[in-house]
């Protein structure tokens, strides 16, 4: 199996993801969650802590600060002249600002929104979440345009490894969603349990009250839900696994390895398609048929524009690939 070593990588990160999620929403009493936010949090608990043992404490905490907000501007000074640009440069020092202004506002939001003091808990939540959003709006900026220059300075065997890279970032991303969809599904089922025991209680209380089917069904609906949110997603992994095995045939210069990488790419990008539809149209038949049944019924019409513009351009680099191919030794008989 080829990509034994990276679907046991992308297993092993959904499985912490999952975990850290669970416990972190069981652990505290916040609203609105991020498991981007998480890593900020925890840190913004040690720099307090740090901050509250004495002087040396504070020492410690304004380090970390500073050296961590440092890091971007040190890569950018640390690179060569030919090997990054300008606008490079300017995004890791605009990374480096939000570093600086994020990791500090999240040990004290009241700094960023003095309200936040009077507002509570979920304020200071809030507060910290823009600022992760702030933090990551510059990694990516700073990613894109690396992604740029890799694509317009590099050669072909450059370009091919730079998409090999992006094709792994968007598979982390991928099981990072569906990690995060599936604890969200354990979750649901958790209070799902917890409100049906309440409401046991409750009619053994009252047992002269009427019974009624309504929520019975509501954790097969919950596990349908998920799986038809998350096959998409694996399915999605499968086809960008399958476009790094074509770039990989691509780079080797195989001419009949190249075909036949193309074809199952073209098959497996075919499946993704159908199968996406497929299911979201039967989740709904589902909620339709058993709305006695349910407490909550959630029928809509979702068109993933995303997941079909990438599918689909994929799906014509496979045949383009493969009509080349074909062109190519027709070309060769007329020699």
């Amino acid at each position: 199996m080829k990509h034994r070593k990276t679907i046991l990588l992308l297993l092993l990160e959904a499985a912490v993801l999952i975990l850290v999620r669970c416990l972190a929403q069981q652990s505290s009493a916040q609203a609105g969650f991020s498991i981007l936010s998480y890593p900020f949090e925890l840190l913004a608990k040690c720099s307090s802590a740090l901050a509250a043992a004495g002087t040396v404490g504070s020492g410690l905490a304004a380090a970390l600060w500073i050296g961590l907000s440092m890091l971007p501007l040190a890569f950018a000074l640390r690179k060569g002249k030919q090997s990054m640009g300008l606008p490079e440069r300017l995004a890791l020092c605009f990374l480096t600002l939000m570093l600086a202004i994020g990791l500090y506002g999240m040990t004290v939001p009241t700094k960023i929104w003095p309200r936040a003091a009077e507002l509570g808990a979920e304020a200071e939540a809030l507060v910290r979440s823009g600022l992760v959003a702030a933090i990551g709006s510059a990694v990516v900026l700073w990613f894109v345009l690396y992604l740029i220059r890799r694509f317009r300075s590099g050669g072909w065997d450059s370009l091919l490894r730079s998409a090999g890279v992006l094709g792994c970032l968007i598979c982390v991303v991928l099981t990072a969603a569906a990690a995060i969809t599936v604890s969200n599904c354990v979750l649901s089922l958790a209070e799902t349990k917890q409100n049906g025991f309440e409401a046991a209680a409750e009619a053994a209380l009252h047992a002269d009250m009427p019974g009624t089917e309504e929520g019975i069904l509501d954790v097969p609906v919950i596990i349908l839900q998920s799986l038809v949110r998350i096959i998409p997603l694996i399915l999605n992994v499968a086809v960008i696994l399958r476009g790094m095995d074509l770039l990989n045939e691509m780079q080797s210069g195989a001419g009949e390895n190249v075909v036949s990488a193309a074809e199952r790419l073209s098959r497996i990008c075919c499946i993704s398609l159908g199968l996406s539809a497929a299911l979201s149209a039967v989740f709904n038949l589902v909620q339709v048929v058993l709305t006695r049944s349910l407490s909550n019924v959630n029928v809509n019409v979702e068109f993933p524009l995303t997941d079909l513009l990438l599918t689909v351009l994929v799906l014509l680099f496979a045949r383009l690939v493969i009509e080349n191919k074909k062109l190519k030794d027709d070309n060769s008989l007329f020699i």
